[in-house]
């Protein structure tokens, strides 16, 4: 077969494509999808599988899969503006070649034919039940065949992932335009909680958004959890996360859940971030500028799993830094984690003229460093913690002055006495493996704890 007739039809198609569309505002998040067929031929840059051609310039390839011409292959793509792009080659897993699924916004629409993101498809033989998705711009999963390069529609349902959530500080409140983390989001329907806390700048809150298609990401609830910073009080959450499905990846940028994120080389992407599937953007401030930026990408289970992130800090996944990849001297850190905690408790011994304060239900290290009068940074290092966030109750911290619950019997009782050292290693409140760096200080050994349990 000759590569270049292929790929030269393919064009006349998307030209054609383009013709009937002509008029159509573009799309700002590709669609994504999965098709599985034959390989034809292929080259460094195209791939031409069942008659399907394929941009392969920038595809990640499963490291057991080799590209051959007439073997089978499954290879997840987005779409743009008709353009097949390939994000992933790999071994079909039993699915019938020629088969493909693709989850887009719909450009155009009639009773035989439907665009979408720039593709066309004929649906004259499948029953639409539903009239929404006759709607452009309505989301839509559909299952197609391919059969002498013409793409057919053999199922076509409502596609209700688009949804995210993101998790953060205030950054701007101007509303009904609200910004987090740089992103801006319309809150004018959305469903606020305020209870107990008020929405304002620097609330720490947790937003559900979906983004239209070229538009703004649309809030649908906005619940405050945390009260905006006091004066002088510093923050222990300096992250900003979120979540969703990923629709489309390059080496520049991601997109989840329609918004759009810029990455540079400095940004942590794991291997198992793929479209179509669910993941997590962690954004920090930057040491320097305190502009927050993103520095890393991981796949998750479910979106609903940040909710960890705000409920149980000390114990989540999604609860870390982003440090680089464990090096072999982290892992057997982590397996010898006893034995360090012993050799670093004389590390925390009681500072002079400090007393012992048995943490309470509701604590966070701000509150207990605000009413000692000292820095988060300095209660961490008195204590060998490794992170801000890693404290529980009945835990024994140091601090410089009686706040109240104190108690000048550091082994009062077993938890006392293991947590006068730091924690136990269970909870991560010990000194940490890394030297007890602060919370954004990008190495904590919380995020050696999330590496280790992924």
């Amino acid at each position: 077969m000759n590569l270049r007739l292929l790929v030269r039809s393919s064009l006349l198609l998307l030209l054609a494509i383009g013709v009937l569309t002509g008029g159509i505002a573009a799309q700002e998040t590709p669609a994504s999808g999965t098709f599985t067929g034959v390989v034809d031929v292929f080259n460094a840059s195209v791939l031409v599988s069942s008659g399907v051609v394929f941009d392969i310039s920038g595809v990640q390839v499963d490291e057991h899969f080799t590209l051959r011409t007439g073997i089978p292959v499954e290879v997840s793509f987005t779409v743009s503006r008709g353009i097949l792009t390939a994000t992933g080659l790999t071994n079909p897993s039993g699915a019938t070649p020629g088969h493909g699924t693709l989850r887009g916004a719909v450009d155009l629409a009639s009773e035989s034919t439907f665009v979408i993101n720039g593709l066309s498809f004929d649906v004259s033989g499948v029953k639409i039940e539903d009239d929404s998705l006759f709607k452009t711009g309505a989301w839509v999963e559909v299952a197609f065949d391919v059969t002498g390069g013409a793409f057919t529609i053999t199922d076509i349902e409502p596609y209700d992932d688009q949804s995210g959530v993101i998790i953060g500080r205030v950054e701007l409140l101007e509303i009904p335009r609200m910004e987090i983390g740089a992103i801006p989001f319309d809150i004018a329907s959305a469903e606020v909680d305020e209870d107990p806390y008020a929405l304002e700048p620097a609330a720490l809150v947790k937003v559900e958004f979906r983004v239209p298609p070229a538009s703004i990401a649309q809030a649908s609830s906005v619940d405050v959890r945390e009260p905006a910073l006091a004066a002088g009080q510093e923050d222990d959450f300096k992250r900003v996360i979120l979540a969703g499905t990923v629709t489309a990846r390059d080496d520049d940028s991601i997109t989840i859940a329609g918004v759009e994120v810029a990455l540079d080389p400095s940004v942590r992407v794991d291997t198992d971030v793929r479209v179509g599937e669910p993941a997590r953007v962690t954004f920090r401030p930057d040491v320097t500028t305190q502009e927050i930026r993103p520095t890393r990408v991981k796949g998750i289970d479910d979106i609903d799993d940040v909710d960890d992130v705000l409920d149980d800090r000390g114990d989540d996944d999604l609860d870390d830094d982003d440090s680089d990849v464990d090096s072999p001297e982290d892992d057997d850190k982590r397996d010898d984690s006893d034995e360090d905690d012993d050799d670093d408790d004389s590390a925390c011994s009681e500072p002079d003229d400090w007393t012992a304060y048995h943490v309470r239900s509701g604590d966070t290290l701000s509150r207990i460093a605000s009413a000692a009068g000292v820095t988060v940074q300095a209660i961490m290092e008195a204590n060998c913690l490794s992170s801000a966030n890693l404290i529980h109750t009945g835990q024994t911290l140091f601090v410089p002055r009686d706040i109240g619950g104190s108690s000048d019997d550091d082994s009062s009782d077993d938890d006392g006495g293991d947590d006068s050292s730091g924690g136990s290693s269970d909870d991560g409140g010990g000194c940490g493996d890394d030297g007890g760096s602060s919370d954004d200080g990008g190495s904590g050994g919380d995020d050696e704890g999330d590496d280790g349990d992924d």
